[in-house]
Protein backbone atom coordinates (compact mmCIF):
# COMPACT_ATOMS: atom_id res chain seq x y z
CA UNK A 1 0.00 0.00 0.00
CA UNK A 2 1.32 3.39 -0.95
CA UNK A 3 1.88 5.84 2.04
CA UNK A 4 2.47 9.58 2.32
CA UNK A 5 3.23 11.68 5.73
CA UNK A 6 0.56 13.35 7.34
CA UNK A 7 2.20 16.51 6.84
CA UNK A 8 2.00 15.99 3.15
CA UNK A 9 -1.70 14.81 3.40
CA UNK A 10 -2.50 17.63 5.22
CA UNK A 11 -1.10 20.23 2.52
CA UNK A 12 -2.20 17.86 -0.66
CA UNK A 13 -5.90 18.50 0.52
CA UNK A 14 -6.10 21.68 0.93
CA UNK A 15 -4.45 22.20 -2.32
CA UNK A 16 -7.19 20.02 -3.98
CA UNK A 17 -9.69 22.42 -2.44
CA UNK A 18 -8.07 25.40 -4.57
CA UNK A 19 -5.37 26.86 -1.92
CA UNK A 20 -2.32 27.27 -3.63
CA UNK A 21 -0.35 29.41 -1.27
CA UNK A 22 0.61 28.77 2.23
CA UNK A 23 1.25 32.01 4.47
CA UNK A 24 3.12 31.66 7.78
CA UNK A 25 6.15 32.16 9.75
CA UNK A 26 8.53 29.30 10.29
CA UNK A 27 9.12 28.21 14.05
CA UNK A 28 10.57 25.03 15.92
CA UNK A 29 7.34 23.32 16.18
CA UNK A 30 5.94 24.04 12.26
CA UNK A 31 9.90 23.56 10.55
CA UNK A 32 9.50 20.05 9.73
CA UNK A 33 6.17 19.60 8.17
CA UNK A 34 7.18 23.24 6.44
CA UNK A 35 8.84 20.88 4.24
CA UNK A 36 6.36 19.01 2.73
CA UNK A 37 5.12 21.92 0.61
CA UNK A 38 7.12 21.81 -1.62
CA UNK A 39 6.51 18.03 -2.39
CA UNK A 40 3.00 19.62 -3.97
CA UNK A 41 3.06 20.79 -6.90
CA UNK A 42 1.31 23.61 -7.26
CA UNK A 43 1.38 24.77 -3.92
CA UNK A 44 3.90 27.52 -2.38
CA UNK A 45 5.23 28.87 0.65
CA UNK A 46 4.79 32.79 1.28
CA UNK A 47 6.29 33.87 4.85
CA UNK A 48 5.50 36.80 6.24
CA UNK A 49 6.79 39.18 8.17
CA UNK A 50 4.97 38.16 11.42
CA UNK A 51 1.85 36.47 12.41
CA UNK A 52 -0.29 38.51 12.61
CA UNK A 53 0.17 40.01 8.93
CA UNK A 54 -0.04 36.38 8.07
CA UNK A 55 -3.48 36.15 9.66
CA UNK A 56 -4.81 39.39 7.53
CA UNK A 57 -2.67 38.27 4.40
CA UNK A 58 -5.13 34.86 4.83
CA UNK A 59 -8.32 37.15 5.39
CA UNK A 60 -7.28 39.02 1.87
CA UNK A 61 -6.60 36.05 0.40
CA UNK A 62 -10.14 34.10 1.31
CA UNK A 63 -12.32 37.31 0.38
CA UNK A 64 -10.74 37.26 -3.12
CA UNK A 65 -10.57 34.18 -3.76
CA UNK A 66 -12.94 32.05 -2.26
CA UNK A 67 -11.24 29.55 -1.00
CA UNK A 68 -9.86 29.64 2.56
CA UNK A 69 -6.98 31.88 3.08
CA UNK A 70 -4.20 29.50 5.31
CA UNK A 71 -1.77 30.83 7.79
CA UNK A 72 0.46 28.71 9.63
CA UNK A 73 2.06 29.40 12.98
CA UNK A 74 3.77 27.96 15.46
CA UNK A 75 2.91 27.00 18.92
CA UNK A 76 2.17 29.45 21.90
CA UNK A 77 3.64 32.65 20.79
CA UNK A 78 2.78 31.92 17.16
CA UNK A 79 -0.45 31.45 17.21
CA UNK A 80 -1.23 34.07 20.13
CA UNK A 81 0.40 36.56 17.54
CA UNK A 82 -1.84 35.54 14.68
CA UNK A 83 -5.51 35.87 17.17
CA UNK A 84 -6.40 38.90 16.67
CA UNK A 85 -6.10 38.33 12.66
CA UNK A 86 -8.29 35.16 12.79
CA UNK A 87 -10.77 36.70 15.26
CA UNK A 88 -11.17 39.29 12.75
CA UNK A 89 -12.13 36.75 10.01
CA UNK A 90 -14.67 35.30 11.97
CA UNK A 91 -16.11 38.93 12.74
CA UNK A 92 -16.06 38.97 9.16
CA UNK A 93 -17.25 35.50 7.85
CA UNK A 94 -14.14 34.88 6.22
CA UNK A 95 -12.69 31.44 5.49
CA UNK A 96 -9.35 30.71 6.91
CA UNK A 97 -7.44 27.84 8.48
CA UNK A 98 -5.10 28.20 10.77
CA UNK A 99 -2.50 25.35 10.99
CA UNK A 100 -0.43 25.37 14.09
CA UNK A 101 2.29 23.58 14.56
CA UNK A 102 2.34 21.62 18.51
CA UNK A 103 5.03 20.32 20.37
CA UNK A 104 5.19 16.50 20.22
CA UNK A 105 3.01 14.13 21.73
CA UNK A 106 5.39 12.87 24.48
CA UNK A 107 6.05 16.47 25.44
CA UNK A 108 2.57 17.26 25.85
CA UNK A 109 1.58 14.41 27.96
CA UNK A 110 4.69 14.72 30.09
CA UNK A 111 4.17 18.18 30.19
CA UNK A 112 7.48 19.01 29.56
CA UNK A 113 8.75 22.55 30.21
CA UNK A 114 9.48 23.60 26.47
CA UNK A 115 9.90 27.58 25.46
CA UNK A 116 6.88 29.12 24.63
CA UNK A 117 5.26 27.90 28.13
CA UNK A 118 3.27 29.99 29.65
CA UNK A 119 3.74 28.23 33.85
CA UNK A 120 6.66 26.20 35.29
CA UNK A 121 4.04 22.84 34.98
CA UNK A 122 2.77 23.76 31.28
CA UNK A 123 -0.97 22.33 29.80
CA UNK A 124 0.48 22.19 25.88
CA UNK A 125 -2.91 23.06 24.80
CA UNK A 126 -3.34 25.92 27.18
CA UNK A 127 -3.13 28.41 23.90
CA UNK A 128 -5.91 26.62 21.98
CA UNK A 129 -8.23 26.85 24.51
CA UNK A 130 -7.75 30.96 23.86
CA UNK A 131 -8.46 30.50 20.28
CA UNK A 132 -11.60 28.85 21.17
CA UNK A 133 -13.96 31.82 20.54
CA UNK A 134 -12.86 32.42 17.35
CA UNK A 135 -13.24 29.67 14.97
CA UNK A 136 -16.20 26.87 14.35
CA UNK A 137 -14.11 23.80 14.23
CA UNK A 138 -11.19 22.30 15.31
CA UNK A 139 -9.04 18.94 14.97
CA UNK A 140 -6.87 18.06 17.70
CA UNK A 141 -4.65 15.47 16.00
CA UNK A 142 -3.03 13.04 17.71
CA UNK A 143 -3.68 9.59 16.03
CA UNK A 144 -2.43 9.10 12.37
CA UNK A 145 -5.30 6.66 11.73
CA UNK A 146 -7.62 9.29 12.69
CA UNK A 147 -6.21 12.48 11.28
CA UNK A 148 -7.09 12.55 8.08
CA UNK A 149 -10.76 12.59 8.61
CA UNK A 150 -10.37 15.16 11.35
CA UNK A 151 -8.12 17.29 8.68
CA UNK A 152 -11.26 16.53 6.35
CA UNK A 153 -14.19 17.45 8.48
CA UNK A 154 -12.35 20.80 9.48
CA UNK A 155 -12.01 21.30 5.93
CA UNK A 156 -15.13 21.09 5.11
CA UNK A 157 -16.60 23.03 8.09
CA UNK A 158 -15.05 25.96 6.39
CA UNK A 159 -16.08 26.12 3.68
CA UNK A 160 -19.99 25.94 4.95
CA UNK A 161 -19.77 28.20 8.30
CA UNK A 162 -17.31 30.60 6.17
CA UNK A 163 -15.30 31.25 8.78
CA UNK A 164 -12.16 30.28 10.67
CA UNK A 165 -11.17 26.58 11.29
CA UNK A 166 -8.36 25.50 13.44
CA UNK A 167 -5.58 22.33 12.55
CA UNK A 168 -3.01 21.36 15.72
CA UNK A 169 -0.25 19.17 14.72
CA UNK A 170 1.88 17.73 17.04
CA UNK A 171 5.43 17.70 15.23
CA UNK A 172 5.88 14.50 15.38
CA UNK A 173 2.91 13.41 14.21
CA UNK A 174 3.34 14.87 10.67
CA UNK A 175 5.67 12.69 9.93
CA UNK A 176 3.58 9.32 10.37
CA UNK A 177 2.42 7.75 7.54
CA UNK A 178 -1.13 7.11 5.91
CA UNK A 179 -2.65 5.58 3.12
CA UNK A 180 -2.32 7.84 0.16
CA UNK A 181 -5.30 6.29 -1.71
CA UNK A 182 -7.36 8.68 1.02
CA UNK A 183 -6.17 11.50 -1.53
CA UNK A 184 -8.61 9.79 -4.18
CA UNK A 185 -11.69 10.96 -3.24
CA UNK A 186 -12.03 14.42 -3.49
CA UNK A 187 -14.03 16.63 -0.40
CA UNK A 188 -17.78 17.22 -0.76
CA UNK A 189 -17.99 21.05 0.16
CA UNK A 190 -21.64 21.24 -0.73
CA UNK A 191 -24.13 21.44 1.86
CA UNK A 192 -26.67 19.07 3.60
CA UNK A 193 -29.89 20.96 2.28
CA UNK A 194 -33.03 20.29 3.87
CA UNK A 195 -34.90 20.38 0.50
CA UNK A 196 -38.29 20.53 1.86
CA UNK A 197 -37.03 23.53 4.16
CA UNK A 198 -35.61 25.46 0.94
CA UNK A 199 -39.07 24.72 -0.89
CA UNK A 200 -41.15 26.32 1.96
CA UNK A 201 -38.41 29.38 2.41
CA UNK A 202 -38.73 29.64 -1.72
CA UNK A 203 -42.66 29.67 -2.06
CA UNK A 204 -42.61 32.22 0.99
CA UNK A 205 -40.02 34.63 -0.89
CA UNK A 206 -41.81 34.49 -4.15
CA UNK A 207 -45.42 34.74 -2.70
CA UNK A 208 -43.90 37.90 -0.81
CA UNK A 209 -42.88 39.33 -3.59
CA UNK A 210 -45.74 39.05 -5.60
CA UNK A 211 -47.85 40.76 -3.53
CA UNK A 212 -46.40 43.61 -2.72
CA UNK A 213 -46.51 46.75 -4.72
CA UNK A 214 -43.21 48.40 -4.65
CA UNK A 215 -40.52 45.86 -4.06
CA UNK A 216 -36.82 46.24 -4.00
CA UNK A 217 -33.36 44.21 -4.23
CA UNK A 218 -30.83 45.14 -1.26
CA UNK A 219 -27.57 43.36 -1.61
CA UNK A 220 -24.97 42.89 1.93
CA UNK A 221 -21.28 41.80 2.23
CA UNK A 222 -22.85 38.34 3.69
CA UNK A 223 -23.94 37.18 -0.02
CA UNK A 224 -20.18 37.01 -0.95
CA UNK A 225 -18.40 35.69 2.21
CA UNK A 226 -20.78 33.30 1.26
CA UNK A 227 -19.51 32.84 -2.24
CA UNK A 228 -23.29 33.69 -3.42
CA UNK A 229 -22.25 36.65 -5.44
CA UNK A 230 -22.64 34.69 -9.07
CA UNK A 231 -26.40 33.67 -7.90
CA UNK A 232 -27.20 37.16 -6.52
CA UNK A 233 -26.32 38.39 -9.64
CA UNK A 234 -28.53 36.13 -11.77
CA UNK A 235 -31.46 36.22 -9.13
CA UNK A 236 -31.18 40.40 -10.22
CA UNK A 237 -31.09 39.70 -13.66
CA UNK A 238 -34.34 37.26 -13.24
CA UNK A 239 -36.71 39.72 -10.99
CA UNK A 240 -35.73 42.81 -12.75
CA UNK A 241 -36.17 44.61 -9.64
CA UNK A 242 -34.05 48.17 -8.13
CA UNK A 243 -31.35 47.02 -6.93
CA UNK A 244 -29.18 48.27 -3.84
CA UNK A 245 -26.34 47.97 -2.01
CA UNK A 246 -24.84 48.26 1.50
CA UNK A 247 -21.57 49.95 1.74
CA UNK A 248 -19.60 46.52 2.78
CA UNK A 249 -21.67 45.12 -0.29
CA UNK A 250 -20.37 47.68 -2.54
CA UNK A 251 -19.62 45.62 -6.25
CA UNK A 252 -21.65 42.46 -5.64
CA UNK A 253 -23.71 43.66 -8.14
CA UNK A 254 -22.10 45.82 -11.05
CA UNK A 255 -22.62 49.45 -10.14
CA UNK A 256 -22.83 49.85 -13.80
CA UNK A 257 -25.76 47.90 -14.21
CA UNK A 258 -29.23 48.93 -15.67
CA UNK A 259 -31.16 48.14 -12.60
CA UNK A 260 -28.77 49.14 -9.96
CA UNK A 261 -30.14 52.49 -7.51
CA UNK A 262 -27.11 53.03 -5.29
CA UNK A 263 -25.17 52.15 -2.11
CA UNK A 264 -26.21 53.34 0.66
CA UNK A 265 -24.53 53.17 4.69
CA UNK A 266 -28.32 54.04 6.53
CA UNK A 267 -29.33 57.37 5.53
CA UNK A 268 -25.65 58.19 4.54
CA UNK A 269 -26.29 57.81 0.35
CA UNK A 270 -25.70 60.50 -2.69
CA UNK A 271 -29.08 61.66 -3.48
CA UNK A 272 -32.10 60.72 -4.00
CA UNK A 273 -30.88 57.06 -2.71
CA UNK A 274 -32.19 56.81 0.91
CA UNK A 275 -35.65 58.06 0.18
CA UNK A 276 -36.11 55.62 -3.16
CA UNK A 277 -35.42 52.83 -0.63
CA UNK A 278 -37.68 53.98 1.71
CA UNK A 279 -40.53 53.73 -0.39
CA UNK A 280 -40.13 50.41 -1.01
CA UNK A 281 -43.10 48.20 0.42
CA UNK A 282 -40.92 44.76 0.50
CA UNK A 283 -36.96 45.08 0.33
CA UNK A 284 -35.94 41.47 0.02
CA UNK A 285 -32.04 41.45 1.84
CA UNK A 286 -29.78 39.13 0.62
CA UNK A 287 -26.58 38.43 3.27
CA UNK A 288 -27.28 40.86 5.89
CA UNK A 289 -24.51 42.38 8.04
CA UNK A 290 -26.54 45.03 9.82
CA UNK A 291 -23.87 46.11 12.12
CA UNK A 292 -23.81 49.67 13.06
CA UNK A 293 -20.78 50.82 10.54
CA UNK A 294 -22.78 49.03 8.00
CA UNK A 295 -25.82 50.65 8.72
CA UNK A 296 -25.19 54.31 9.41
CA UNK A 297 -25.43 53.43 12.68
CA UNK A 298 -28.36 51.65 12.51
CA UNK A 299 -30.48 54.21 10.04
CA UNK A 300 -31.38 51.43 7.56
CA UNK A 301 -34.93 52.10 5.80
CA UNK A 302 -35.85 48.67 6.44
CA UNK A 303 -38.05 46.75 9.23
CA UNK A 304 -38.71 43.20 10.26
CA UNK A 305 -42.02 44.17 9.01
CA UNK A 306 -41.07 45.06 5.51
CA UNK A 307 -38.08 42.78 4.64
CA UNK A 308 -37.23 39.39 3.80
CA UNK A 309 -33.47 38.82 5.03
CA UNK A 310 -31.60 35.94 3.52
CA UNK A 311 -29.47 34.82 5.86
CA UNK A 312 -26.39 32.45 5.49
CA UNK A 313 -28.66 29.97 7.36
CA UNK A 314 -32.43 30.93 7.63
CA UNK A 315 -34.51 32.86 5.82
CA UNK A 316 -36.72 35.80 7.76
CA UNK A 317 -39.84 36.52 5.57
CA UNK A 318 -41.69 39.52 7.14
CA UNK A 319 -41.19 38.68 10.62
CA UNK A 320 -40.96 34.88 10.11
CA UNK A 321 -38.47 32.68 10.41
CA UNK A 322 -37.44 29.50 7.90
CA UNK A 323 -34.31 27.46 9.51
CA UNK A 324 -32.30 25.15 8.35
CA UNK A 325 -31.45 26.65 4.91
CA UNK A 326 -28.40 27.67 2.89
CA UNK A 327 -27.87 30.96 1.44
CA UNK A 328 -26.06 29.74 -1.90
CA UNK A 329 -27.97 26.92 -2.78
CA UNK A 330 -31.47 28.68 -1.91
CA UNK A 331 -30.47 31.45 -4.05
CA UNK A 332 -30.14 29.21 -6.76
CA UNK A 333 -33.09 27.50 -6.03
CA UNK A 334 -35.43 30.96 -5.85
CA UNK A 335 -33.52 31.88 -9.60
CA UNK A 336 -34.99 28.73 -11.16
CA UNK A 337 -38.44 29.26 -9.28
CA UNK A 338 -39.17 32.77 -10.60
CA UNK A 339 -42.39 31.98 -12.73
CA UNK A 340 -41.28 32.34 -16.69
CA UNK A 341 -43.99 35.10 -16.72
CA UNK A 342 -43.04 36.72 -13.84
CA UNK A 343 -43.63 40.73 -14.44
CA UNK A 344 -41.82 43.29 -11.44
CA UNK A 345 -43.99 45.36 -9.79
CA UNK A 346 -43.36 48.90 -8.61
CA UNK A 347 -41.75 52.26 -10.56
CA UNK A 348 -38.76 50.33 -11.81
CA UNK A 349 -35.38 52.09 -11.14
CA UNK A 350 -35.64 55.47 -9.76
CA UNK A 351 -34.63 58.38 -11.45
CA UNK A 352 -32.17 60.19 -9.17
CA UNK A 353 -31.47 63.71 -8.72
CA UNK A 354 -28.26 65.50 -9.43
CA UNK A 355 -25.99 66.41 -6.76
CA UNK A 356 -25.44 69.89 -8.55
CA UNK A 357 -29.62 70.21 -8.05
CA UNK A 358 -29.47 69.47 -4.50
CA UNK A 359 -28.03 72.20 -2.60
CA UNK A 360 -29.01 70.90 0.95
CA UNK A 361 -27.41 67.71 0.59
CA UNK A 362 -23.99 67.26 2.40
CA UNK A 363 -21.95 66.51 -0.59
CA UNK A 364 -23.04 69.52 -2.48
CA UNK A 365 -20.17 71.98 -3.33
CA UNK A 366 -21.71 74.64 -1.80
CA UNK A 367 -22.09 72.94 1.81
CA UNK A 368 -18.41 71.93 1.95
CA UNK A 369 -17.08 71.96 5.92
CA UNK A 370 -14.18 74.19 4.97
CA UNK A 371 -12.71 76.27 2.06
CA UNK A 372 -9.19 74.47 0.70
CA UNK A 373 -6.70 76.04 -1.62
CA UNK A 374 -7.64 75.02 -5.24
CA UNK A 375 -5.03 72.64 -6.26
CA UNK A 376 -5.09 70.84 -2.99
CA UNK A 377 -5.98 67.19 -3.00
CA UNK A 378 -9.51 66.76 -0.82
CA UNK A 379 -11.80 64.00 -0.10
CA UNK A 380 -14.22 65.88 -1.69
CA UNK A 381 -12.10 65.49 -5.14
CA UNK A 382 -10.18 62.05 -4.57
CA UNK A 383 -12.28 59.43 -4.70
CA UNK A 384 -14.24 60.51 -7.95
CA UNK A 385 -10.78 60.94 -9.50
CA UNK A 386 -9.52 57.55 -8.52
CA UNK A 387 -12.42 56.17 -9.58
CA UNK A 388 -12.02 57.19 -12.93
CA UNK A 389 -8.53 55.02 -12.46
CA UNK A 390 -10.41 52.01 -11.97
CA UNK A 391 -10.78 48.82 -14.68
CA UNK A 392 -12.74 45.79 -14.76
CA UNK A 393 -11.01 43.27 -12.64
CA UNK A 394 -9.47 45.40 -10.22
CA UNK A 395 -9.61 44.44 -6.27
CA UNK A 396 -10.11 47.79 -4.36
CA UNK A 397 -8.44 46.91 -1.25
CA UNK A 398 -9.70 49.89 1.63
CA UNK A 399 -8.20 50.67 5.25
CA UNK A 400 -10.27 50.73 8.07
CA UNK A 401 -11.08 55.04 8.05
CA UNK A 402 -11.29 57.74 6.00
CA UNK A 403 -10.21 55.54 3.17
CA UNK A 404 -13.34 53.22 2.99
CA UNK A 405 -15.86 56.15 3.78
CA UNK A 406 -14.30 57.71 1.00
CA UNK A 407 -14.46 54.81 -1.57
CA UNK A 408 -18.07 54.42 -0.43
CA UNK A 409 -19.46 56.93 -1.74
CA UNK A 410 -18.00 57.05 -5.54
CA UNK A 411 -19.79 54.63 -7.91
CA UNK A 412 -17.71 52.16 -9.62
CA UNK A 413 -17.50 53.41 -13.01
CA UNK A 414 -16.37 49.90 -14.56
CA UNK A 415 -18.18 46.47 -13.69
CA UNK A 416 -16.53 43.76 -12.15
CA UNK A 417 -14.39 45.70 -9.70
CA UNK A 418 -14.27 43.78 -6.03
CA UNK A 419 -14.21 46.01 -2.79
CA UNK A 420 -12.40 44.72 -0.17
CA UNK A 421 -12.81 46.38 3.11
CA UNK A 422 -13.06 45.54 6.97
CA UNK A 423 -15.99 47.86 8.06
CA UNK A 424 -17.14 45.60 10.67
CA UNK A 425 -13.89 44.49 12.75
CA UNK A 426 -12.20 47.46 11.89
CA UNK A 427 -8.90 46.35 13.13
CA UNK A 428 -6.34 48.95 11.49
CA UNK A 429 -3.17 47.78 9.69
CA UNK A 430 -5.42 45.02 8.16
CA UNK A 431 -5.20 46.35 4.82
CA UNK A 432 -1.70 45.97 3.78
CA UNK A 433 -1.28 42.57 4.66
CA UNK A 434 -4.98 41.93 3.16
CA UNK A 435 -3.82 43.34 -0.09
CA UNK A 436 -0.41 40.96 -0.34
CA UNK A 437 -3.55 37.90 -0.20
CA UNK A 438 -5.89 39.69 -2.64
CA UNK A 439 -2.67 40.41 -5.21
CA UNK A 440 -1.74 36.51 -4.18
CA UNK A 441 -5.71 35.66 -5.31
CA UNK A 442 -5.72 37.62 -8.74
CA UNK A 443 -2.42 36.37 -9.63
CA UNK A 444 -3.94 32.65 -8.84
CA UNK A 445 -6.99 33.62 -10.67
CA UNK A 446 -5.30 34.82 -13.68
CA UNK A 447 -2.80 31.97 -14.22
CA UNK A 448 -6.27 29.02 -13.82
CA UNK A 449 -7.90 31.09 -16.53
CA UNK A 450 -5.18 30.99 -18.86
CA UNK A 451 -4.25 27.66 -18.05
CA UNK A 452 -8.06 26.69 -19.35
CA UNK A 453 -8.01 29.24 -22.19
CA UNK A 454 -11.38 31.55 -21.33
CA UNK A 455 -12.17 33.87 -23.51
CA UNK A 456 -10.83 37.13 -20.83
CA UNK A 457 -7.36 35.26 -20.39
CA UNK A 458 -5.71 37.63 -21.51
CA UNK A 459 -6.89 40.26 -19.41
CA UNK A 460 -7.68 38.12 -16.36
CA UNK A 461 -5.41 39.98 -14.40
CA UNK A 462 -6.84 42.61 -12.29
CA UNK A 463 -4.79 45.06 -10.36
CA UNK A 464 -4.73 45.73 -6.11
CA UNK A 465 -5.62 49.45 -5.48
CA UNK A 466 -4.70 49.26 -1.95
CA UNK A 467 -5.69 52.98 -0.57
CA UNK A 468 -4.01 53.31 3.14
CA UNK A 469 -3.55 56.25 5.56
CA UNK A 470 0.07 56.65 7.17
CA UNK A 471 -1.10 55.79 10.28
CA UNK A 472 -2.64 52.64 9.90
CA UNK A 473 0.14 51.68 7.43
CA UNK A 474 2.81 52.17 10.23
CA UNK A 475 1.23 48.96 12.04
CA UNK A 476 2.27 46.55 8.77
CA UNK A 477 4.52 48.04 6.83
CA UNK A 478 6.52 45.06 6.61
CA UNK A 479 4.32 43.19 4.43
CA UNK A 480 5.33 45.29 1.95
CA UNK A 481 8.52 43.94 1.55
CA UNK A 482 6.61 40.67 0.94
CA UNK A 483 5.41 42.24 -1.86
CA UNK A 484 8.65 42.85 -3.17
CA UNK A 485 10.09 39.63 -2.46
CA UNK A 486 7.39 37.57 -3.82
CA UNK A 487 7.03 39.69 -7.07
CA UNK A 488 3.58 40.70 -6.75
CA UNK A 489 2.45 44.37 -8.35
CA UNK A 490 -0.20 45.77 -6.10
CA UNK A 491 -0.75 50.11 -6.23
CA UNK A 492 -0.35 51.02 -3.27
CA UNK A 493 -1.73 54.39 -2.26
CA UNK A 494 -0.61 56.26 0.90
CA UNK A 495 -2.92 58.88 2.53
CA UNK A 496 -0.73 61.14 3.93
CA UNK A 497 -2.46 62.93 6.38
CA UNK A 498 -0.39 63.43 9.33
CA UNK A 499 -2.12 60.42 11.66
CA UNK A 500 -5.04 59.27 12.77
CA UNK A 501 -7.18 61.23 11.19
CA UNK A 502 -10.42 58.76 11.64
CA UNK A 503 -9.35 59.41 15.85
CA UNK A 504 -8.86 62.76 15.04
CA UNK A 505 -12.69 63.82 14.33
CA UNK A 506 -14.01 60.82 17.16
CA UNK A 507 -11.75 62.55 19.75
CA UNK A 508 -8.99 64.79 20.27
CA UNK A 509 -8.30 66.21 16.99
CA UNK A 510 -5.19 67.63 18.23
CA UNK A 511 -3.51 66.22 20.83
CA UNK A 512 -0.70 64.25 20.77
CA UNK A 513 -1.96 60.56 20.92
CA UNK A 514 -3.44 61.07 17.24
CA UNK A 515 0.13 61.75 15.59
CA UNK A 516 2.56 59.36 13.98
CA UNK A 517 5.96 59.87 13.06
CA UNK A 518 6.39 61.52 9.50
CA UNK A 519 8.37 58.85 7.58
CA UNK A 520 9.90 59.71 4.78
CA UNK A 521 8.17 57.23 1.90
CA UNK A 522 10.45 58.40 -0.68
CA UNK A 523 12.94 55.45 1.18
CA UNK A 524 10.45 53.10 1.54
CA UNK A 525 10.76 50.53 -1.84
CA UNK A 526 14.60 51.49 -1.41
CA UNK A 527 14.35 50.01 2.49
CA UNK A 528 12.42 46.29 0.54
CA UNK A 529 14.98 46.18 -2.18
CA UNK A 530 12.74 46.95 -4.41
CA UNK A 531 14.74 46.52 -7.88
CA UNK A 532 13.07 50.14 -9.60
CA UNK A 533 12.63 52.29 -6.12
CA UNK A 534 13.03 55.46 -7.92
CA UNK A 535 10.84 55.30 -10.82
CA UNK A 536 7.78 53.29 -8.88
CA UNK A 537 7.51 56.23 -6.48
CA UNK A 538 5.80 59.06 -7.09
CA UNK A 539 4.75 61.78 -4.00
CA UNK A 540 1.74 64.40 -4.95
CA UNK A 541 0.65 67.17 -3.34
CA UNK A 542 -1.38 68.44 -5.70
CA UNK A 543 -4.44 67.73 -7.71
CA UNK A 544 -2.11 68.25 -11.05
CA UNK A 545 0.45 66.06 -9.60
CA UNK A 546 -1.78 63.21 -9.16
CA UNK A 547 -3.74 63.23 -12.48
CA UNK A 548 0.25 63.30 -14.07
CA UNK A 549 1.06 60.14 -11.76
CA UNK A 550 -2.42 58.16 -12.25
CA UNK A 551 -1.53 58.74 -16.50
CA UNK A 552 1.44 56.62 -16.05
CA UNK A 553 1.40 53.70 -18.27
CA UNK A 554 3.21 51.70 -15.24
CA UNK A 555 0.23 52.42 -13.16
CA UNK A 556 -2.48 51.44 -15.78
CA UNK A 557 -0.26 47.89 -16.29
CA UNK A 558 1.93 47.74 -13.17
CA UNK A 559 5.05 44.85 -13.72
CA UNK A 560 6.34 45.66 -9.71
CA UNK A 561 4.89 47.10 -6.99
CA UNK A 562 3.88 50.41 -6.92
CA UNK A 563 3.62 53.30 -4.37
CA UNK A 564 1.65 56.70 -4.57
CA UNK A 565 2.01 59.43 -1.62
CA UNK A 566 -1.15 61.61 -1.63
CA UNK A 567 -0.91 64.91 0.66
CA UNK A 568 -3.88 65.53 2.19
CA UNK A 569 -4.71 67.76 5.01
CA UNK A 570 -5.11 65.97 8.59
CA UNK A 571 -8.04 67.84 9.09
CA UNK A 572 -10.16 66.88 6.20
CA UNK A 573 -12.75 63.92 5.90
CA UNK A 574 -15.08 62.27 3.42
CA UNK A 575 -18.53 63.82 3.88
CA UNK A 576 -20.51 60.61 4.69
CA UNK A 577 -17.82 59.94 8.37
CA UNK A 578 -18.45 63.88 9.05
CA UNK A 579 -21.73 63.19 8.87
CA UNK A 580 -21.89 60.43 10.93
CA UNK A 581 -19.84 62.16 13.35
CA UNK A 582 -21.64 65.50 13.19
CA UNK A 583 -24.98 63.14 14.38
CA UNK A 584 -23.77 62.63 17.61
CA UNK A 585 -25.17 65.17 20.37
CA UNK A 586 -23.15 68.32 20.68
CA UNK A 587 -20.61 66.95 18.46
CA UNK A 588 -21.18 69.66 16.23
CA UNK A 589 -20.11 72.39 18.40
CA UNK A 590 -16.92 70.53 19.20
CA UNK A 591 -15.78 69.97 15.57
CA UNK A 592 -16.25 73.59 15.01
CA UNK A 593 -13.58 74.51 17.48
CA UNK A 594 -11.53 72.03 16.64
CA UNK A 595 -10.97 73.29 12.58
CA UNK A 596 -13.23 70.31 11.14
CA UNK A 597 -15.54 73.07 10.36
CA UNK A 598 -15.64 76.50 9.04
Amino acid sequence: MSTISLGRYLWERLHQVGIDTILGVPGDFNLDFLDYIYEVQGLRWVGNANELNAAYAADGYGRVKGVPGVVVTTHGVGELSALNGVAGAYSEQVKVIHVVGQTTRQMQKDRVLMHHALTNHPDHKVYSKMSKLARVAEAELEDASTAPAEIDRVIRECFLQSRPVYIFLPLDLSHDHVPASLLDKRLDLSPAVDASAQDAATSAILAALSSADNPAVFVDVLTQRHNAAAEARALVDKLRLPVYASNMGKGIVDETHPLYVGALNGKYAAPGVYDALRKADLVLILGDLPCDTNTGSFTRPTTSENSIIVNPFSVNVKGKEYSNTFLKPLLAKLVQSVPSDWKPKGAGVPKLPALKDCPEHPAHPGKAYRKWPEQMITHDWLWGRVAAFMRPGDAVVAETGTSTFGLSDVPFPVGNVRFVAQTFYGSIGWSVPAALGTDLALEEIASAKRRQGTIDAITARGRTLLFVGDGSLGLTIQEIGTMVKNGLRPVIFIINNKGYTIERIIHGANYPYNDINNLSYQHLLQLFQHPSPTTCYRRCTSKSELDAALADPELADPSLVQVVEIIMDKLDVPWRLMEVIKAREGKEQGLRAEGFLE
